[in-house]
């Protein structure tokens, strides 16, 4: 049987493989993420969950009698090569969150009765097991958030409003999908039908709008499908997404079967290359894959040609395959491709009216555009769409709710590009728009939004360098916004601010360290950052690699660098 650290390390090791650097991460353990964090140690009849389970008991039992636990040995904050000791215990209650039905109330005796199964406790006795006194885990919490910040993650875990579900809130707060939401989602996907979903946030949208159908049959999931915002509503998506490709995998099982990264469907995107010398665009497939899938590389065949793939991101392969606007008409487009093994895949582009395409999440700065998602707010985008959309657009731009640059732009075929758009208001109520996926997908979950541009900022999302952090600048739909800004714990600065205006003080960032910037208008759900400073001293000095370069006439141009070719 694995030990308790090497659970720890495999469940921490696939938490942080599906996400690059910047990203919130989620310490979201069912009884999936289990099996394929332990498929070394799998062989037939082996329950490896029960071996997870075992490997926490050993670790906090502290009477022969197993009705007394102790977590003095796991206070331990962790460092740059090993994760903090309290993490698989943490990884424990976030299992016990997801084994909840679901309706059942997220009460403190409902949840310590299956903690305590799942500890192999007694059950005599109801409530928290002796020596895990209330609030014993929050310490255990704020080390694994100060750990992911200081790897260049954004932290999510939060406790609860003040009462007794405060402590429990923690693992609540980690929890996307329960076991008992995804039979339910399976469900709907059977009912449904739905085989043509491209993107995560899509399918989100289609399952948002069953809410108060009766499709769902869960009034907790369906206020969760209603509330959720921000980075939770773009991993919910993604959660979601999971569910979908098994069912679709496996579409006559009775229950949802785990198959994450074992789809032979792969759907894909599209990726906009912007030439500025020569003033055009051209559009890329860009394959999905899910984030903790086995392929890593792929051949596609293409227009009589073959393309060798590789990972370009996590989630993402290279966008190398050329698309058309006359292949847009063509739409579904279904390529074939095989992996290294020989497994014969195929890779989709979806028939779709439009496509979304948004600044690249890690690096929003570089002016490449593609389907990452659903813009934020305050993102500028690029409308790709059928002209026949202009219209629903034009009344949205009429009532000043989205708004572009110039004119439409002819790409083709009846396709064209807005440019330059952004949502400006949220006031949808008495607007009707037939293409109920463009108006979903085009209206931000969030209304407060916090964006960080300038200073010195090096290759995470999430780093910049001491005295060069950069300006903050907040977006909502109400005119001022409060803004605190706190390191390592220690309030550094409050004040409000008008909305969409960059604000930056050098003494903000003149030490390294941690620091969390909060932004809250009136009654709205507040935005969360992180930006880790680091000294010049911290930085590793790397060789510099061969750059890119473009010719033009006998000189080859290398970013600043001009070289005259011989």
């Amino acid at each position: 049987m694995a030990t308790y650290w090497q659970w720890t390390n495999a469940l921490v090791k696939q938490v942080l493989a599906e996400h690059p650097r910047g990203a919130p991460i989620y310490l979201h353990v069912d009884d999936d993420r289990i099996q394929e964090a332990g498929a070394e140690w799998a062989s037939p009849g082996r329950d490896l969950v029960s071996d997870f389970c075992r490997a926490v008991a050993q670790e906090v039992r502290a009477s022969p009698d197993g009705n007394r636990i102790s977590l003095a040995g796991l206070r331990a904050k962790g460092d740059h090569d090993r994760p903090p000791a309290g993490v698989g215990f943490l990884a424990l209650l976030t299992l016990t969150a997801s084994r909840m039905a679901a309706d059942e109330q997220f009460a403190e005796n409902n949840f310590f009765s299956r903690f305590r199964q799942l500890l192999g406790l007694t059950t005599a006795q109801q409530g928290r097991p002796k020596g895990f006194a209330s609030g014993d885990e929050e310490p255990l919490w704020q080390n694994w958030n100060r750990w992911l910040a200081q790897q260049g993650y954004q932290p999510t875990a939060r406790g609860g409003a003040d009462g007794p579900t405060r402590f429990i809130g923690y693992a609540l707060s980690q929890i996307l999908l329960s076991q008992a939401h995804k039979a339910r989602l399976h469900r709907l996907f059977a009912q449904k039908q739905w085989t043509d979903v491209a993107e995560p946030l899509a399918l989100f949208e289609r399952v948002r709008r069953e809410v108060g159908r009766d499709s769902i049959g869960s009034a907790y999931l369906e206020k969760v499908l209603v509330e959720v915002t921000g980075a939770r509503r773009t991993e919910l998506a993604e959660a979601i997404y999971e569910v979908y490709e098994a069912w679709r995998e496996n579409p006559t099982s009775q229950e949802p079967v785990g198959q994450r990264g074992r789809t032979s469907q792969l759907n894909a995107g599209l990726y906009r290359h912007y030439d500025p010398f020569d003033d055009t665009v051209a559009y890329r497939l860009y394959p999905r894959i899910a984030r903790n899938s086995s392929i890593k590389e792929l051949a596609v065949f293409w227009n009589g040609r073959s393309y060798d793939l590789t990972l370009e991101r996590p989630g993402r392969l290279m966008p190398d395959v050329p698309i058309s606007v006359d292949d847009l008409e063509r739409l579904p487009l279904s390529i074939p491709a095989t992996d290294p093994s020989g497994v014969i895949r195929t890779v989709v582009l979806p028939k779709r009216e439009f496509f979304l395409l948004v600044p690249d999440p890690d690096f929003p700065e570089a002016g490449v555009f593609a389907t990452w998602g659903a813009p934020r707010l305050g993102d500028y985008f690029v409308l790709l769409c059928r002209e026949e959309l202009l219209d629903q657009l034009e009344q949205l731009a009429h009532e000043n709710i989205v708004r572009w640059n110039g004119d439409p732009v002819p790409m083709g075929n009846g396709w064209v590009e807005l440019r330059e758009c952004r949502v400006l208001r949220d006031d949808w109520s008495h607007i009707y728009i037939q293409n109920a996926d463009l108006a979903s997908q085009l209206r931000p979950s969030e209304r407060v939004s916090i964006s960080l541009s300038g200073g010195l900022h090096l290759s995470s999302t999430i780093d910049w360098i001491q005295g060069h952090g950069p300006y903050i600048t907040v977006y909502s739909f109400r005119s001022t916004v409060q803004v605190t800004i706190k390191r390592e714990g220690e309030l550094i600065d409050e004040f409000t601010i008008g909305r969409d205006q960059p604000k930056r003080l050098e003494s903000w960032w003149s030490k390294p360290g941690i620091y969390e910037i909060q932004a809250c208008s009136g009654s709205d759900q507040a935005d969360q950052r992180y930006v880790r400073i680091i000294s010049l001293d911290e930085i590793a000095i790397s060789p510099v690699q061969q750059p890119i370069g473009r010719s033009i006439g006998n000189a080859t141009i290398y970013g600043a660098l001009v070289e005259e070719v011989p």
